[in-house]
């Protein structure tokens, strides 16, 4: 089994959480918003409540993500002599894209939902690939 750079895998997780700080703030925030559902009333009452938790929680998601693709880089840098950021691609569409489509097809969510959702974990699992294949 690959060794697991601890800091690549937390850098990658942090910086993980910031692409979704910038996609789903600033860049598309209002967008989300609206393709959810959410009134100005939803997103202030979230406010009041705090999303620290949120924030803690997400962040373990994103550490538990950098830590699996962790062990995919190093693996592909032990069987195949290197990283190919086709990978990350594969993964995202065998995996990623059919999970996200489950809640069009199921859940009632819309295909822009959908695009916006499944184009964020593209990014992040770039992001994180670019840095795990440095660090790691």
């Amino acid at each position: 089994m690959p060794n697991i750079n601890f800091i690549g895998v937390i850098l990658a997780g942090v910086l993980g959480m910031f692409v979704g700080f910038l996609w789903y703030g600033p860049l598309f925030g209002k967008r989300w918003i609206t393709l959810m559902g959410f009134s100005k009333e939803d997103i202030e009452e979230a406010k009041k409540k705090g999303m620290i938790l949120n924030y803690g929680l997400g962040l373990l998601g994103q550490l538990a993500t950098a830590c699996a693709l962790s062990l995919i880089v190093a693996s592909s840098f032990q069987y195949f002599g290197g990283f190919s950021y086709s990978l990350i691609f594969w993964i995202w569409l065998g995996i990623m894209v059919p999970i996200q489509m489950g809640g069009v097809l199921w859940e009632g969510r819309s295909w822009g939902l959908f695009a916006l959702n499944s184009t964020y974990y593209l990014v992040q699992l770039l992001v994180m690939g670019f840095v795990l294949s440095y660090l790691g």
